[in-house]
């Protein structure tokens, strides 16, 4: 039995998948649907469950503007909705999930193009 502590497929070393929050995150901050209650609250912790993973490895990249953008998505994990409102403050979380997205994977990452079958 392979101990997955041990393996270097581990959850520990599993790639992030960038597309996937990006495409999440845009669709988010370009849509001018009102979402409903519950919609809005799986959109808000799917963005904080994002700023989570990509907090530490945007950490890992110096630069002066990962550094910026790790303390504006820690500002943004830490305030709640309520000064913002619910909705904006899922766009604001999911902006940062842009922002550290494109630190962590400039130009592949910040681009508009992505696969369709990615986009629906």
């Amino acid at each position: 039995m392979v101990n997955p502590r041990e393996s270097s497929t581990s959850l520990d070393t599993l790639p992030l998948d960038l597309t996937l929050m990006v495409v999440t995150a845009r669709r988010l901050v370009d849509s001018d649907v009102r979402l409903s209650a519950e919609d809005l609250e799986t959109a808000r912790l799917r963005m904080r469950g994002f700023l989570t993973l990509l907090i530490p490895e945007a950490e890992n990249h110096s630069g002066r503007l990962a550094s910026v953008g790790v303390e504006e998505a820690r500002q943004r994990l830490g305030a709640g909705p309520a000064l913002l409102g619910p909705m904006r403050h899922v766009h604001c979380l999911a902006r940062s999930v842009l922002t550290l997205c494109t630190h962590l994977s400039p130009g592949e990452v910040g681009s508009t193009a992505m696969p369709q079958e990615v986009l629906g």
